[in-house]
């Protein structure tokens, strides 16, 4: 099980093996470093086939998965060695002069990296201490001490790759499994909430804490309800910023730590880190996926401390593990989003089933156009013009998007006030009993070109990009002719 080198006690030129001790051989190993202090024994998994894998738990972790240990035990259970050094073992140090026997301490064993012991099922075991780094960089030099066959080993040290060997330096809280949540997965082929394994709606998504004045719910409106990808219905009806709730939506392609502050958290742990009164949390909701997830204040080197619970049975059974886990601010800078890069500063919303009629106006000419909707179903419906043509509903769906999507880019001074016609007046009224019509005038802007000024009954400095009126004014002819202007805003 153990694989001797016996060969020239110079250093070598190539990588060779020094030992190999397979993992039914190990009993466990305990690992010491400058952060921790922890010990890993392998648990035997045999599939189906007769197969075995072994999963390594961490005495008093048991329940949580980490991932590093593996590479640790490997590191020193499959050791292959870049280079070898003849050293003197028998040699004390002098309590006379420690700080000399230190400079001279070349391999770096008098203040180790690390130190672990491997004990085997045959009841011996052997000591890896683990020094410092070569001059070069390449590799850290490590020294064996132990029985039977580790003997033959002893007296060198051996330079080990430090992409191999470094992992041994490691803190237990940095090993956790990166993956504290899984993505949201489709439950068949026929999930509505996926296309092809993609996310493409979900229920809602709740976004609250210190960060936030209201609690914000964020849902994909039904095809009965808008032509919006993304709607805010609390506190209030809004339309909601598509390219920010997009990046919120990364976290349910699964939660992904930079390891963790505490295991086994208590309640005076969740108010160091600022999670008993959480700065922002998250509940997202798609079908029988959930996923809860609390963050806490984030440290000087730029990580949030943050809790997460998910569940993929529809809240039946969450899973949770009392892991405090640390967030790279980098990699999810949504965090910092407030309310207002959540919403989305629409001038005009209204939802599509209840409008009765659009008159569009350019140059002084009419065009309108009348919704006939399904008695049963109010989001059906045929569009016809003042001429009597028949307009694709798909079409003029496209033509109402473009509407609804003008933002308000900044505003003119409030004593502005707007010259001359409008370029493009819109006129809505509505199926409601007792609605009034709306009047939208989008007008010229002296000041700047690239501007036009957008007014709803009459009131308003909203300034709106002039390159999505002039689409709003040269799309209408060809609409109204019955003609493609395709699909503006498809996600």
């Amino acid at each position: 099980d153990v694989t001797v080198d016996t060969s020239s006690t110079e250093s070598k030129a190539t990588s060779f093996s020094v030992m190999n001790i397979k993992t039914d051989k190990i009993s466990q190993v305990t690992i010491e470093n400058e952060s921790s202090t922890f010990t890993v024994s392998p648990e035997k998994i045999t599939a189906e086939d007769g197969s075995n894998t072994y999963k390594w738990l961490v005495k008093g972790y048991e329940d949580i998965d980490f991932t590093t240990p593996e590479y640790m035990v490997n590191a020193v259970t499959e050791i292959t060695a870049l280079k070898k050094f003849k050293i003197d073992t028998e040699a004390e140090p002098s309590s006379s002069d420690a700080e000399s026997d230190e400079k001279n301490d070349e391999y770096g064993f008098l203040s180790p990296y690390a130190k672990l012991t491997v004990s085997l099922t045959d009841n011996t075991e052997y000591m890896v201490t683990v020094g410092g780094v070569s001059p070069d960089k390449s590799g850290r030099y490590i020294m064996l001490d132990g029985e039977g066959d580790i003997d033959e080993l002893e007296g060198y040290a051996y330079l080990i790759d430090t992409s191999v060997i470094n992992c041994v330096g490691n803190s237990l809280e940095s090993c956790v499994n990166m993956a504290s949540a899984p993505a949201f997965v489709a439950e068949s082929d026929e999930d509505p909430y996926f296309d092809e394994g993609s996310l493409i709606s979900f229920d809602y998504i709740y976004i609250d804490g210190r960060l936030h004045k209201n609690k914000i719910k964020i849902i994909c409106p039904s095809d009965d309800l808008s032509l919006l990808s993304y709607m805010i219905e609390e506190p209030n009806d809004q339309a909601a910023n598509d390219e920010s709730v997009n990046a919120i939506l990364a976290l349910t392609s699964g939660v992904y730590n930079s390891g963790a502050y505490v295991l086994n958290y208590k309640n005076s742990d969740l108010k160091e880190y600022g999670l008993d009164n959480p700065y922002v949390t998250y509940k997202f909701k798609a079908g029988n996926n959930l996923l809860d997830i609390k963050i806490g204040d984030m440290d000087e080197n730029g990580y949030y401390a943050y809790i997460v619970s998910y569940s993929v049975d529809g809240g039946k059974t969450m899973i949770s593990k009392d892991i405090i886990y640390k967030l790279d601010s980098y990699s999810y800078e949504f965090i910092e989003y407030k309310a207002s890069d959540i919403y989305f500063e629409k001038l005009f919303i209204e939802y599509i089933k209840y409008v009765d009629s659009l008159t569009v106006t350019v140059d002084g000419e009419e065009t309108k156009f009348t919704l006939h909707h399904d008695e049963k179903n109010a989001a059906t419906f045929t569009v016809t013009t003042n001429e009597g043509k028949e307009i694709d509903d798909d079409e003029f769906c496209y033509y109402y998007a473009r509407l609804l999507y003008l933002s308000a880019l900044e505003n003119a001074d409030e004593t502005y006030t707007p010259s001359g016609d409008s370029v493009i007046s819109f006129k809505l009224t509505y199926t409601a009993e007792g609605k009034e019509a709306d009047e939208i005038s989008i007008y010229p802007y002296e000041k700047n070109v690239r501007r036009n000024i957008f007014r709803l009954n009459g009131k308003g400095t909203a300034l709106v990009s002039s390159t999505l009126v002039n689409d709003l004014i040269d799309c209408l002819t060809p609409l109204k002719n019955g003609e493609k202007i395709g699909n503006k805003y498809a996600n």
